[in-house]
């Protein structure tokens, strides 16, 4: 009998939880398989977004960067804005024999950072300091670098040091 609505949906929070307690040692001891596993059943139950996006950190930490790459894009298509800067990230990288794709990884980046992205504003900031892709505009890559600072991001005062 599938469960009703409400339920699944606390029951996929509880699977995402225990995948947290467990991946950062909240009263359990820190076990990175059982973390995964608690947010594969987060995802199965429920699409839960940001199990998903645990999930294609995993696989990329283990190298599965085609596995990594179909979770962050099952998390993005949820919404998950973590997920579409992750893509951005490896769309400008590029990874196993897919090549770099810089114009794609900018749009990942201006719809992560109009979403409320802290990582993508500071990746645009590259963009437009660099010149990758866009003309260089030091007016927009700093603007954007203070934003980011005054969301207290450390990498942001880095670069703008």
């Amino acid at each position: 009998m599938p469960l009703d609505s409400g339920l699944a949906s606390i029951v996929t929070d509880c699977y995402f939880n225990l995948g947290q307690m467990h991946q950062l040692g909240y009263g359990v001891d820190k076990d990175t398989r059982t973390s995964v596993r608690y947010y594969k059943k987060a995802c199965s139950t429920g699409n839960h977004a940001q199990a998903y996006t645990k999930c294609g950190d995993y696989y990329y930490s283990q190298r599965d960067k085609r596995s990594a790459m179909a979770c962050y894009k099952k998390a993005a298509d949820f919404g998950d804005v973590m997920a579409l800067n992750n893509i951005g990230l490896m769309l400008e990288q590029g990874y196993e024999d897919i090549a770099p794709q810089a114009e794609e990884a900018l749009k990942m980046y201006k719809q992560a950072h109009n979403l409320g992205s802290l990582d993508a504003t500071l990746n645009l900031a590259i963009f437009y300091l660099s010149g990758k892709l866009v003309p260089i505009d030091q007016k927009v890559g700093k603007a954007l670098l203070l934003k980011a600072h005054s969301q207290k991001s450390a990498r942001a005062g880095e670069i703008m040091l």
